[in-house]
């Protein structure tokens, strides 16, 4: 978990929740996600996540990425930022900001460690959310560098949208989508909304992604496509790397312990953001 987390140990963590509840009661403090107010400032105060800290790096070449190919630029990023390439996540469904490249043929990839997750889609843009441990999630957007022209990694916006929204109960955090995707990744039903971490059953997971290993799990919604018929939903069967090859990306893995690891991770990073955005507006509110 990211540094200014781990301070928080599970009994501190427990102390923490109650008394953010307590004071939230008491306070009134039901606008505790309002990013604007002058406790949280979300969009004004420096951000202190390991991604900010190595902005100027990345963007001034003094990172030494090798910029040869799209997948050696990826792979030694990964490695600049300390992010093994094993914990690679493939997902098909077209429920994030690239959308229009995302597809079974095409899937995003998702990379993280403990303080950052690291989006890329081929011939896209890549992603980062790195955590804050007083704001929470914080979100960059930038180019492949090509032709020696240098990224520019900005804050992005539009990530807002899902990242602070019911899904994780309105501060910046970490989203998970389980869905059925249709031939072209689009969603036809979806699972577990508005919920993120370990207790969310193998039967609402995976909808929208590949996975590796794992063959005992039982039943899931991983590696799958849908279609609507006059009878429902039917599913088909979609075996990682029949539509993409697989010499794209720096492994040929979306194991299943990476994203069960995942889910629980962002589960507990949405539950220590949450408490801290409650704790400071019932402090603010008396």
């Amino acid at each position: 978990m990211p540094k200014g987390f781990r301070k928080l140990s599970c009994l501190a963590l427990g102390l923490a929740l109650g008394q953010a509840a307590l004071f939230a009661e008491e306070s009134g403090a039901l606008d505790f996600a309002d990013l604007k107010r002058p406790e949280h400032d979300y969009w004004n105060r420096t951000p202190k996540d390991p991604f900010t800290l190595i902005k100027d790096d990345l963007e001034a070449g003094r990172l030494g990425l090798d910029e040869s190919s799209e997948k050696a630029y990826l792979t030694s990023l990964l490695k600049a930022l300390k992010i093994p390439a094993s914990s690679q996540t493939l997902v098909y469904s077209t429920t994030s900001l690239q959308l229009r490249l995302i597809s079974p043929r095409s899937p995003r990839a998702i990379y993280f460690n403990d303080e950052i997750y690291l989006g890329y889609v081929p011939g896209g843009k890549i992603e980062i959310v790195s955590i804050d441990p007083e704001l929470g999630a914080i979100f960059y957007i930038f180019d492949i560098p090509k032709a020696g022209v240098r990224p520019v990694a900005e804050r992005s916006q539009r990530c807002m949208n899902c990242h602070s929204d019911e899904d994780t109960r309105e501060v910046p955090g970490l989203v998970i989508k389980s869905v059925v995707p249709g031939p072209t990744g689009g969603s036809l039903e979806s699972y577990r909304r508005g919920l993120t971490g370990h207790e969310i059953p193998l039967s609402e997971r995976f909808g929208g992604w590949h996975v590796t290993g794992g063959e005992n799990l039982g039943k899931h919604w991983g590696n799958l496509t849908g279609r609507l018929s006059p009878a429902g939903l039917q599913t088909e069967p979609l075996p990682p790397g029949e539509r993409f090859d697989w010499a794209i990306f720096p492994v040929a893995t979306s194991d299943v312990l990476a994203h069960l690891l995942h889910e629980h991770q962002a589960g507990f990073v949405n539950r220590v953001v949450e408490t801290h955005y409650r704790l400071r507006t019932a402090l603010a509110n008396g």
